[in-house]
C-alpha cells in the first residue's frame, strides 16, 4: 500500500499491484482489479482462481467472436 501511495503523492499516477508466487501470476493479478488496487494471490487460491480467469477469458472470446454477451 506504502509503494501505491508514494507513487500517487509524488508523481500523480495510480498502479495496480499483483503479489504472488511468481511473475505471470502476479502480473495476471495485478491486471484483475484496474485501476489502483493491491491484489494478493496466496497459494491455496492458485486453482480456483485460474479455473475463474479461465471461465471469463474464454466467456470474453466468445462474446467477441459471435456477439453474444
Amino acid at each position: 500500500q506504502q509503494i501505491r501511495q508514494a507513487i500517487k503523492f509524488e508523481l500523480g499516477l495510480t498502479v495496480s499491484i499483483g503479489i504472488a508466487g511468481n511473475k505471470l501470476l502476479a502480473k495476471l493479478m495485478s491486471r484483475r482489479f484496474k485501476p489502483d488496487h493491491l491484489t494478493t494471490l496466496l497459494n491455496r487460491a492458485i486453482p480456483s482462481t485460474l479455473l475463474i480467469l479461465l471461465h471469463t477469458h474464454r466467456a470474453s472470446i466468445t462474446a467477441a467472436t459471435t456477439g453474444v454477451h
